[in-house]
C-alpha cells in the first residue's frame, strides 16, 4: 500500500509501500532516502555543515546551497531525514560514528 505525505512546508514527500520503504528504495535499492537523500549524502551534508560553520561562519550559507545543488537536495529533506532516524537507533549509532570519523579527518585529526 502506497501513501503520499507533505513536509511542514507543503512538499510531497516520497510515498511508502507496505513495510515502510519509499518508492526511491523499493527501484533504487538504497535504504533510507528521502528523495535523493541516502545515508552517505546525509553524512556528508551534516559534516560539512559542521566543518563549514567552525571554518568559515561568514561563508556558510553560500557553500551548504552549493552543497544542496550539488547533491541535489533541499533543507528540509536533511531535515526530514534526520527525523526519520530517530526510528531507528541502531542505524542512528552508525551514522553518528560515520559522521564523527569523517568529521576528524577533515579537522586534521
Amino acid at each position: 500500500m502506497k501513501s503520499v505525505s507533505t513536509s511542514p512546508t507543503g512538499e510531497a514527500t516520497p510515498a511508502t509501500e507496505a513495510g515502510g520503504q519509499t518508492n526511491d528504495q523499493a527501484v533504487s535499492g538504497q535504504t533510507g532516502s528521502i528523495g535523493k537523500m541516502t545515508d552517505d549524502i546525509y553524512v556528508e551534508m551534516i559534516v560539512q555543515a559542521a566543518y563549514q560553520a567552525q571554518k568559515n561562519p561568514a561563508a556558510y550559507a553560500a557553500n551548504m546551497q552549493t552543497l544542496y545543488a550539488k547533491y541535489g537536495i533541499t533543507a528540509e529533506n536533511i531535515t526530514a531525514y534526520g527525523e526519520s532516524l530517530q526510528k531507528d537507533p541502531a542505524r542512528t549509532q552508525t551514522i553518528m560514528q560515520k559522521y564523527t570519523k569523517k568529521l576528524q579527518e577533515l579537522q586534521g585529526q
